[in-house]
């Protein structure tokens, strides 16, 4: 590191991963952070999905993050736009836009193995400039859903109507009113494209390749007395959320285990409902998946039964031949062809998803990209955040991070935690670079790949899903086993053994918080001993000595004078409770720190040991001898004595009279041992 107390974090993306890595970085105060995005705003997947009807499928207050919930949600599934202005005032609330640069593309980054730093290319998207910017530590926020995935079809890009992408909607929301539109797949964004569109369109036609498993999704908003509730009192929004987490956890991941009582009961429930809602024999075994609930994305939806059974909405499973420039043309049984023609087209085929890809610049370290490192094996990380040949290098949903039941911002929060802890544990151990170790990743990713072989992702034929690279051949990479209590135990804590280290050499050690309060406690107990010791009360004061100058003398060995006035509590103190024996009575004796001479410690000389016994009788003799420990007996004796007399002489006067009477009657009271003395 370049920087041993304060390394350097750089982010690509500035979505939801950036903002809770500026957040904790900046709360934790261990580093310097600057999250890059080639936008001109914050946001990642909730600033480009503006489609209509563009919506999020897990409930609002689990979409939150955990240090910063939301008790103004609107619905309990919000909107991207709600959603968008949620993490703008996140940034707001607690000062992050300062941590974040706009406009400025990541085109490469590389790992230096001398300097032990990132070095990361930039491009400003406004003006064009290249610039560099190095960073101890390098954090992919990337995402998943940014880059949009075209359909592949022949002539495509001939078609002479509107062509849109619902990852990059350019037009107004209501575009397509009157219009003949056209809508290729029903995955996630397309059920919820149809149901915003569908109303006012002249005609509606979906291309289905392959259905999915639709669920009901109960959308109800939030009263002014739930709001209320979640904002005021302690702790409801926090159970609420716990809730929702636990549901999760015990309701819906227990039916993603292949065969299992719930996957059935889930299954046989849904088939039930879809014969409910939709009456049209041949249309709804055209809906009907043939594989389990789960293989593929489930989608809760509101409308989209009704909204498909509607007169002007026709969906369409014969396989697409090509386009034309007035509308799409489908075969049907292998030789007849149909042709439809549109206005509009709207494709909703979903995102680059390939973990391999991600993020799409190069990662460069040792001679090898990202990419080629992952050709052979496929795409593995260890702990879900690191991969080996990446020093330095966190990934925020990489390889199998997803849950597949619960929210990712749950992930991301996992993650970023992981990489704050390891960022601590570096500064603490004096590491420079840290990776997981070889062997551990490949039997990590075996462990992984086995329990997903019991999961209904990996397990349904027909079942074309983007969860496995190479559709139903190959690995999952992109789903979790576990379920999120697992995967949050995972990365609860970092265990030191299990990665390569690289240390710098003769670091020294700062001391932790943890450390600095113990030896705090150790010199508070030693002080209170020595005060025991020589019978002083805990209430002393010790004024007028300068520690640090004390300290110096005792390190170097000079020779400096430290005065000390002390205050006693008297007899009238133990009574009243209220007055102190006035320290100018006492005589203030000089402390002398010497030259540390043989036979000494810390320039105090070590006296030789003594019986109990002995020691007690010589106190005893010097202090008869001295005087100085009759004077205080007799004079609190007389004191106690005296005041209750003059009192009840004198009952006009008060306290304060009466002590300053008894104060000067003691100067001549021949109980006074100076005028002993003297006599």
């Amino acid at each position: 590191m370049s920087n041993y107390y304060r390394p350097r974090v750089a982010c690509i993306g500035v979505g939801i991963t950036g903002i809770d890595a500026a957040y904790k970085l900046k709360h934790e105060d261990i580093a310097s952070f600057r999250a890059f995005d080639f936008a001109e705003q914050l946001g990642g997947t909730w600033r480009d999905n503006t489609y209509p009807g563009a919506a999020c499928d897990v409930s609002s207050h689990a979409y939150s993050y955990s240090w910063d919930l939301n008790p103004d949600w609107s619905q309990a599934y919000a909107g991207s736009t709600e959603i968008w202005a949620y993490l703008d005032s996140v940034c707001t609330r607690h000062h992050l836009h300062q941590y974040f640069q706009f406009s400025t593309e990541v085109t490469a980054a590389q790992w230096d193995p001398q300097r032990y730093c990132w070095t990361l290319f930039l491009t400003d998207r406004k003006t064009s400039t290249a610039s560099t910017y190095e960073a101890d530590i390098l954090l992919s926020g990337a995402g998943a859903l940014v880059f949009p995935s075209w359909p592949k079809i022949s002539g495509l890009r001939e078609f002479g109507g509107t062509l849109l992408h619902s990852a990059r909607w350019n037009k107004p929301k209501d575009f397509t009113d009157g219009q003949h539109v056209a809508v290729i797949g029903t995955g996630a964004s397309a059920v919820q494209i149809i149901q915003a569109v569908a109303p006012k369109a002249k005609s509606l036609t979906i291309y289905q390749r392959t259905p999915a498993w639709v669920l009901p999704k109960p959308n109800p908003k939030f009263p002014a007395l739930a709001k209320f509730i979640f904002r005021y009192v302690p702790g409801a929004m926090r159970i609420f959320r716990t809730l929702l987490f636990l549901i999760s956890d015990f309701a819906v991941f227990p039916m993603m285990i292949r065969g299992s009582a719930a996957q059935w009961f889930v299954r046989q429930y849904l088939l039930s409902w879809y014969k409910c809602q939709v009456r049209d024999d041949t249309l709804r075994a055209k809906i009907t998946p043939d594989y389990d609930v789960g293989c593929k994305r489930m989608l809760p939806t509101e409308r989209y039964l009704d909204t498909i059974q509607m007169p002007h909405v026709d969906l369409v499973t014969d396989p697409i031949e090509h386009f034309e420039k007035d509308g799409i043309v489908t075969r049907t049984n292998g030789a007849t062809t149909t042709k439809r023609s549109f206005d509009t087209v709207i494709c909703a085929t979903g995102f680059e998803t390939d973990v391999t890809v991600r993020p799409p610049l190069p990662i460069e370290a040792f001679g090898q990209t990202l990419a080629q490192a992952w050709e052979h094996t496929g795409p593995e990380t260890f702990r879900l955040c690191m991969t080996h040949g990446f020093p330095n290098y966190f990934i925020s949903l990489g390889p199998n991070s997803g849950t597949g039941t619960f929210s990712t911002v749950h992930t991301i929060e996992c993650q970023v935690g992981f990489m704050v802890q390891a960022i601590r544990g570096m500064q603490r151990r004096g590491v420079r670079a840290m990776q997981p170790k070889r062997e551990l990743q490949t039997e990590y990713n075996k462990q992984l790949q086995a329990a997903l072989a019991t999961r209904v992702w990996n397990s349904s034929p027909g079942c074309n899903s983007w969860y496995r690279s190479g559709n139903n051949e190959g690995k999952n990479h992109s789903l979790y086993p576990y379920h999120s209590t697992h995967q949050w135990l995972e990365l609860a804590w970092v265990r030191w053994s299990e990665w390569d280290l690289d240390y710098i050499p003769n670091y020294k050690r700062p001391k932790s918080s943890f450390t600095c309060a113990f030896y705090a406690a150790c010199v508070g107990a030693a002080m209170t001993g020595v005060a025991y010791r020589l019978d002083m009360p805990l209430a002393v004061q010790i004024a007028g000595t300068n520690i640090s100058r004390l300290v110096s003398a005792a390190k170097h060995g000079s020779e400096i004078r430290a005065r000390r006035s002390f205050r006693f509590p008297s007899a009238l103190d133990r009574s009243k409770g209220s007055r102190t024996f006035p320290s100018s009575k006492l005589k203030k004796t000089p402390c002398v720190l010497v030259k540390k001479p043989k036979g000494s410690l810390g320039g105090v000389k070590i006296r030789e040991k003594m019986p109990r016994a002995e020691k007690s009788k010589k106190k005893s003799t010097e202090t008869a001898a001295s005087g100085g420990g009759r004077k205080i007996s007799a004079y609190n004796q007389y004191m106690k004595d005296e005041l209750g007399k003059v009192k009840a002489d004198n009952p006009a006067l008060d306290h304060k009279a009466a002590f300053k009477m008894c104060a000067q009657n003691w100067k001549t009271s021949p109980k006074n041992p100076q005028n002993q003395a003297e006599a």
